[in-house]
């Protein structure tokens, strides 16, 4: 872990889409060792949303993007607290 975020903290970091690509989400699913039906039911997203993400046919929306970001940086934050962050992001 980089730094020490309260999850408050951490659910209001900013983070910068710019750079999501294709294959930076499917090494983000790859941190996790999880096939994509595995890691989109991980982040709670649907399927074929993530597929299509990993596959650059769609882009994530600024939630989807915090999740992933958060997934990616924070991995033993995000596996604690995961059900608080998806829903907090989604809302």
């Amino acid at each position: 872990m980089k730094k020490n975020f309260r999850l408050d903290q951490l659910l209001s970091i900013d983070f910068n889409q710019k750079d999501l690509t294709p294959k930076r989400i499917r090494g983000i699913r790859k941190i996790y060792k999880a096939t994509q039906a595995a890691f989109a039911d991980l982040i709670m997203v649907n399927y074929e949303t993530y597929r299509s993400w990993e596959e650059g046919r769609r882009f994530p929306s600024s939630p989807g993007y915090s999740i992933l970001s958060i997934a990616e940086q924070y991995p033993d934050i995000f596996l604690k607290n995961r059900d608080q962050i998806v829903r907090k992001l989604k809302n």
